[in-house]
């Protein structure tokens, strides 16, 4: 491939423009990590670990490892990382399931359940920053367009 269809193909991505909704996108997950990160740190974990919890507080408490990796899009090493150090924290609890002794069932323990209302006051208080002075209109139009999105987005992977 020569040199100018290189720079012709990649003029996309010094578009800036052109990369809106995504570089937005990404920036404010990455802050969203950040803040997360901080606020959690007092607990001993972070927002890696947060997506199980999260998961198990849902209404998901004793499933197993592969779900909880499946049914989150996180590959099965990243969820068996996150419960290990929760497992550690004495935030869930992992038991074998029945007879296959491969297979983990999650449970939250009486802590992670304590835990749960004070993580969703950091959410909301996340929320609340990231959408201060909008009106109850202005949030609803945002989610609504941010889940339409995500719906293409997953469309586009086959999820």
């Amino acid at each position: 491939m020569s040199g100018a269809s290189i720079d012709s193909d990649c003029a996309y991505w010094h578009d800036w423009e052109s990369q809106a909704f995504g570089r937005a996108v990404c920036e404010l997950a990455r802050c969203r990590r950040v803040f997360f990160d901080a606020a959690l740190s007092q607990h001993a974990f972070g927002v890696a670990q947060l997506p199980v919890l999260a998961y198990l507080w849902a209404g998901n408490d004793g499933a197993i490892q592969r779900r909880i990796a499946g049914d989150l899009c996180i590959d099965a090493a990243s969820v068996t990382r996150a419960v290990q150090l929760l497992d550690d924290l004495g935030l869930v609890e992992r038991r074998f399931d029945g007879g296959d002794a491969r297979v983990r069932q999650v449970w939250l323990t009486p802590a992670s359940r304590d835990l749960a209302p004070k993580i969703a006051e950091v959410a909301k208080e996340w929320n609340a920053q990231v959408s201060e002075g909008w009106t109850e209109q202005e949030r609803a139009v945002a989610l609504r367009s941010l889940h339409q999105m995500l719906d293409r987005a997953q469309e586009q992977i086959g999820r």
